[in-house]
């Protein structure tokens, strides 16, 4: 199952509304006076609110970077989410392909409130920079997650050895 996604949007996919939902604003790497790239870039982060969190508004990450480039300055926003918290609200139930649609427009919706303007085209292309897996797996026999956990890392272990 699908958990986290991270997607990367050009910076023609997409217009910052409110610079002031990111810390520091964004307006810097727009406008003069313009931050200064250390170590060839420079980012500016949004992370869920105080407010959203309270009221259990699930919220993406979002990471506008400004990075130095062999063709010039380049600016992306960096996407971070759950698929399955922006769908159900949780990270219990599975999403299945079915789902991806209506995962594009709960996401541009979301983005849309955190002062980010894009279209579900966009989202549908973005470059997908990275993924998580999980799977969730009843327990029936009263064993703690830890207990499981640590006898899989000794599979891990065992497995290694024998690669050897």
């Amino acid at each position: 199952m699908i958990d986290t996604v991270v997607l990367r949007l050009t910076k023609d996919d997409f217009m910052i509304i409110d610079h002031d939902k990111f810390t520091p604003s964004t307006l810097g790497l727009y406008q003069h006076p313009y931050y200064l790239l250390k170590n060839g870039y420079f980012s500016c982060v949004q992370n869920i609110s105080k407010v959203d969190k309270r009221n259990g508004n699930y919220m993406p990450q979002l990471t506008v970077i400004k990075r130095a480039t062999r063709k010039g300055l380049t600016i992306e926003l960096k996407v971070q989410f759950s698929a399955p918290k922006i769908l159900y609200g949780n990270n219990f139930d599975e999403v299945e392909d079915k789902d991806f649609l209506e995962i594009c427009s709960l996401l541009n919706m979301k983005l849309y409130q955190m002062g980010v303007k894009t279209s579900v085209r966009a989202i549908r292309s973005a470059l997908l920079s990275g993924i998580h897996f999980s799977k969730n797996i009843v327990l029936t026999n009263r064993m703690v997650p830890w207990s499981i956990i640590k006898e899989i890392s000794k599979l891990w272990i065992g497995i290694l050895k024998c690669a050897e």
